[in-house]
């Protein structure tokens, strides 16, 4: 299984409208967000306009100033569904 660091190593930073797509459905950023960082191909978080990192699962949500505080959570939701 992949360990945490090597989950954050796959973190890649985009704005392409083909790539959001593929991930999020749509092919536009929401309002206040500027990227999306995204981990093993599908899995995000949003960059906000303010700096800060926005992370939604299911119905639950977190914002963080520190993207690392919301990584263990999203690999760990990768891990119970499969995705990784």
């Amino acid at each position: 299984m992949m360990t945490l660091k090597e989950f954050q190593a796959t973190k890649r930073a985009t704005t392409e409208p083909s790539d959001l797509a593929d991930i999020t459905g749509f092919e536009e950023l929401d309002d206040g967000v500027v990227e999306i960082l995204v981990y093993v191909e599908s899995a995000y978080i949003s960059v906000m306009d303010d700096g800060q990192y926005h992370l939604i699962l299911f119905n639950e949500e977190w914002i963080d100033k520190d993207v690392a505080e919301l990584e263990p959570r999203l690999y760990q939701f990768c891990i119970d569904n499969g995705v990784i």
